[in-house]
C-alpha cells in the first residue's frame, strides 16, 4: 500500500498528499492495524523532506491522527447510505 503521493518527486521538499479515496479493503485493514508502521513512513517522508527529526516524528503522528480521522469519515459515510432492497418477486431476472 502506498499512500503517499509526493507533489514534485524531483522537489521532495514540495511535501505530499495522502490517497486515501482508492484503498482496497485490505489496505484499509492494514492502516489500522499497522499505525506504528505508517507513523514510521510518515516520519521517512518528513524527514525526506528536510525536517529535523522532532518535528518530523510531530508531523508524522499528527499525519496519522487526521488520516485516521479522515478514513472514519469515509466508512462513517459509506456505513450510513441506504440500503433499498429489492424483493425478489420484483427482479428483473424473472
Amino acid at each position: 500500500m502506498n499512500i503517499i503521493q509526493w507533489r514534485n518527486e524531483s522537489d521532495l521538499s514540495e511535501g505530499f498528499i495522502l490517497d486515501m479515496e482508492n484503498l482496497s479493503a485490505h489496505d484499509l485493514i492494514q492502516f489500522y492495524s499497522r499505525a506504528n508502521e505508517h507513523i514510521s513512513n510518515f516520519t521517512d517522508a518528513f524527514l525526506m523532506m528536510g525536517l529535523d527529526i522532532h518535528l518530523a516524528e510531530e508531523a508524522a503522528r499528527e499525519t496519522y491522527t487526521k488520516a485516521r480521522t479522515s478514513l472514519n469519515n469515509i466508512i462513517d459515510k459509506y456505513r450510513d447510505m441506504p440500503v433499498n432492497y429489492l424483493p425478489a418477486s420484483q427482479s428483473p431476472l424473472q
